[in-house]
Order: structure tokens, then sequence, then C-alpha cells
């Protein structure tokens, strides 16, 4: 059975279990541990393999004298994709009706100590910390990599063992990434069953409904319409849905449980079996995606943020003040997976926290993001699936660019 097909099996018979669950706070507190532990052991290799891949990767890329281009493709890509879906998402706000969501009620703003942030999780003072601490971003872990892959071949004879130490252990972590993807099906079942008795249990579900309503239209228009549509004329029309197709693994992954790190593995995993798609270029590929330009978080951040803007002023808002909607969404995007925030909720939700509390109005509460904090698992999990979808589909096209005979078989598919 096809990995995509056991991982929709879990989360249907997770849904299943959520629908029949009584409806109280410790019911959904419970559910959502159990989520999160399975979460955690989902991507308990993630860190190690991003690691030593990326030293064998940088290394044999440097070698071939195609680092520097892999790196101009790959974020040309995702900064076209962050531009492109933040320009959706600004004027899907535009078209969503202003109506009255519920308040943030007796929720506080959390502390958010940027500075210390920014120090902290992208150059710790501590360089081994980043390998022993939780609560990093995947930054540091690049640069490290980095660092390591541009220096170890000063003096061969010295520096073999490392490479052939990072080779055995990028191996050795794939294999283990790989059985975790195998069986994560299992835990699939509490992840979908703690994400939908969230939405199950959100309250006021009507006012939050045209939101819901653009969230899932834009979905359908990109995963449909657009993501196609640039695949088939950027691959000479050649067929975008097997493409599509072959991501499924990871955009079920991604959807259902809004953890990019998580997803990173099912990517790995994916992009390997299914793409045939070489170390080398895919590693840097995927790390660089999940950290820089998250397309689908600008999205998000854009949407809600116009809507947010609308219930605080008034559905008239300045047409110069859209730019700034549009551009601060491309930033948030771009640089939001550099941080952890200390949220019960990161990806999208935090990105929308930044800006708005970075927003410049002389009557503009920085705290109306936590109207939208019920619903912030949504938020995220639909950020997730399109950051997911934009990487999949930048490595195949970087693939492709090398390799005009790349395709997919569908029958070979994991």
């Amino acid at each position: 059975m096809k990995i995509w097909v056991k991982l929709l099996l879990g989360a249907v018979i997770g849904f299943i279990i959520a629908f029949f669950l009584p409806e109280s706070a410790d019911t959904g507190i419970i559910l959502g541990q159990i989520a999160q532990i399975v979460i955690n052991i989902g991507k308990y290799a993630i860190f190690p393999l991003v690691f030593f891949s990326l030293i064998i990767s940088i290394w044999e890329l440097r070698a071939e004298r195609k680092l520097l281009a892999l790196f101009k493709k790959c974020f040309f890509y995702l900064l076209l994709s962050t531009v492109l879906l933040s320009a959706i998402g600004t004027i899907s706000g535009i078209l969503l009706p202003t109506q009255k969501i519920p308040g943030a009620g007796d929720l506080t703003i959390p502390a958010i100590p940027l500075t210390e942030l920014f120090m902290n999780n992208i150059f710790p003072d501590n360089l081994f910390s980043i390998l022993i601490q939780s609560g990093f971003s995947l930054f540091p872990i690049i640069v490290l990599a980095l660092l390591i892959g541009l220096n170890v071949d000063y003096e061969k004879q010295f520096t073999r063992p490392v490479i052939s130490f990072a080779d055995g252990m990028s191996r050795t972590m794939y294999h283990i990434n790989s059985l975790f993807v195998e069986i994560f099906w299992i835990g699939m079942i509490a992840v979908g069953a703690a994400r939908f008795f969230s939405i199950k249990t959100v309250k006021g579900t009507e006012a939050f409904l045209p939101l819901f309503i653009t969230l899932i239209a834009d979905v359908v228009i990109i995963v449909a319409g657009v993501y196609p549509l640039i695949l088939f004329f950027l691959t000479k029309k050649k067929n975008p849905y097997k493409i599509m197709y072959a991501g499924l693994g990871p955009a079920i992954t991604a959807f259902l449980s809004g953890d990019p790190y998580l997803s990173l593995g099912m990517l790995t995993k994916h992009s390997r079996e299914n793409l045939m798609g070489p170390r080398a270029t895919n590693n840097p590929i995927f790390s660089l995606a999940t950290v820089f330009s998250r397309a689908g978080t600008a999205l998000v951040v854009s949407v809600s943020f116009v809507l947010l803007r609308k219930v605080t002023f008034g559905a008239e808002i300045p047409f110069y003040e859209y730019f700034w909607i549009f551009g601060a969404s491309i930033v948030a995007g771009m640089f939001s997976g550099l941080l952890t925030f200390p949220f019960p909720q990161t990806g999208a939700y935090a990105a929308l926290a930044f800006v708005c509390l970075t927003y410049i109005h002389p009557s503009m509460l920085p705290d109306k993001y936590l109207d939208l904090a019920q619903i912030a698992p949504l938020l995220v999990c639909v950020g997730t699936l399109l950051d997911v979808l934009t990487s999949w589909l930048t490595a195949y096209l970087i693939q492709y660019e090398g390799n005009p005979q790349t395709d997919v078989d569908m029958r070979r598919c994991i």
C-alpha cells in the first residue's frame, strides 16, 4: 500500500475517533499532547539527517562547481513563489467580505523577545548548543554544515575520515528516517484526531466561515491550477499532475501536522524514491526551503492580516496600504523560518503575530492577531501545506533543468 494511502487511512480513522469524542477542554489538551509526541517521534532523525547530508552535498557540489548555481536557482524559485502567493493572498483578502469575528477574550500577548531570538536561534554563542538544545530553528544547522562542507578538502589526507563519517551517518539517518516515514501512518491517527477535534470545537464557526472558504479556494486554485500551469510550461508540456501526485505523502503530512520539520523527512524520502532525485541537490533545496521563503505562510499572513485590518478599521483601506501588506507578507514568509517563536502555534500564526506587532498605525492594536488564536492550527496547516508543495516543485524544476528526461512513474511511487 502506498504511503499516501496509509496516511490518509490513518487520518480518516482519527477523524472518526474525534467525531465521537465529547467536546471538552481536557479532551482537546490530551489529544494535542499525544499528537505532539507522535510528531516529535516522526521528526526524530531530521536534524542529524539534514546536518550530515548537507555536509556531503556541499562538499560534492563545491567539487563539481555547482554550489553557487544551485543556491541561485533555489532562491530564485522560492522568492518568485513567495511573491506570487503573497499577491494571491492580498487579492483574496480584498475580496474577502468584512465580518465581525469573536474577540480574543482573556488571552494576553505572549512576550516575543526578538533580539534574544535572533541572537540565540540564528547565531548562538556556543556552536555545540545547536546540536544538543531543542527549540532552535534549522538555520544554525545549515550554517554549520555549510562551513564544514566548504572546509573539508583543505588537507585531504586529514579530512577524508570526516567525509567518510558524514557520508555514513547521512545514509544511516536516511534509513532511520525512512523507517519513521513508513510507520508514521499509525501516528497519523492521533494527529488526525487532534486536528479534527480542534476544528470541531471552534466557537463562532460562522464568523470564520468566509476566511475558511477563501483559504480553501486559494489552495484549490494554486494546487489544481497555478502550480500545474507553471510546471506545464517550464517542463515543455509534461503532465504536471503526475508530479503533484508524487508529492501527495508530504502534502498530506504537512496539512494535518502543520510541522515543516516532520514534512521535511517526508520530502527527503519521497524525492529519493519518486523523483529519483540526487542527494547532492535535493538536500540543500529542501533544507533552504524549510527555513527561507515559505510561500504558503506569506499567503496566509496576507489574507489574515487584511481581514484583521478590515475588522479593526472597516472595509475602507487606503490602496497604498495593500502594498504594505503585500511586502510585509513577503518578508514574513521569507524569514519566519529563521526563528522558533515561543507560541503554542508557530508557522503562519507566528508570522502573522510578527506583522501585527510591527504594523505602524496610530490606532492599530498589536494584539489583534489573538482574535484568530482559536483557528491558529488551521492557519498553520494551510500555510505548511503550500510551503511543502512549493519546496517539492522547486526541487523538481531544478532537477529537470539538469536532466530534462526527469519524469515520474506513478506506478513506482511510494
